[in-house]
């Protein structure tokens, strides 16, 4: 199966917000996926101050 990367740049996330972000992007991306009748073998999101990554 093959990997797909999706990462977002952004100027600044706050410390506070950068764990709910990450969670919010992968429940998005998976939830879309599924919807679009499309399987993934996992989904494993990560935020740094300066973007988030699924």
């Amino acid at each position: 199966m093959p990997n797909l990367l999706i990462e977002l740049f952004s100027e600044e996330i706050p410390a506070r917000m950068q764990a709910r972000a990450a969670q919010d992007l992968q429940k998005r991306m998976t939830d879309g996926l599924v919807e679009a009748g499309l399987t993934y073998g996992g989904a494993r999101a990560f935020s740094t101050p300066r973007r988030l990554t699924l």
